[in-house]
């Protein structure tokens, strides 16, 4: 497949996904088409992108499963993203959102006890950014995690390039 082509349905899909991800209201159709723009995406990342796309590819397969109340599915996926992060020495930002997408997963899940560690895990992490403007950008969407009625994801941060 041309990596051009391949790159523009990784992104279109990815839209896709977030336009429905951050729907007020969606049915049935609307979560079943959700996961699959998800996955679609991933899959194209994964055929012609970064191990940062596939990482992050899979943070928000994650996100979507725990938005969806599928927990033990955004589990899969969250440590998913953390191995990929750490097998490919990716930047501290990436790993640090990846704990945090595993710290809400476990929020839902039986495992609750851990999200603790996994969120604790998650802002060490993101302390350690370098960047200032980063460390903040990365620490604030961490902390987002705790609003309630969390907000919707914002397409410009970390997003899928």
């Amino acid at each position: 497949m041309d990596k051009n082509i391949c790159r523009e349905s990784a992104k279109r899909l990815y839209g896709e996904a977030l336009a429905l991800y951050n729907k007020p209201f969606r049915d049935e159709n609307d979560n079943f088409r959700l996961i699959h723009s998800a996955h679609a995406s991933a899959c194209f990342w994964a055929l012609c992108g970064t191990p940062l796309h596939i990482a992050r590819g899979e943070r928000f397969i994650s996100r979507v499963y725990t938005r969806l109340s599928m927990p033990e599915a955004a589990l899969i996926h969250a440590k998913r993203s953390i191995t990929i992060c750490e097998e490919n020495g990716l930047r501290n930002a990436e790993t640090a959102l990846s704990y945090d997408v595993l710290a809400r997963a476990a929020l839902e899940s039986p495992n609750y006890a851990d999200y603790v560690e996994y969120k604790k895990c998650a802002l060490d992490l993101a302390g350690q950014i370098e960047d200032s403007n980063e460390r903040a950008a990365c620490t604030e969407q961490i902390n987002a995690s705790d609003a309630p009625g969390e907000q919707g994801l914002r397409p410009s941060f970390f997003a899928m390039s």
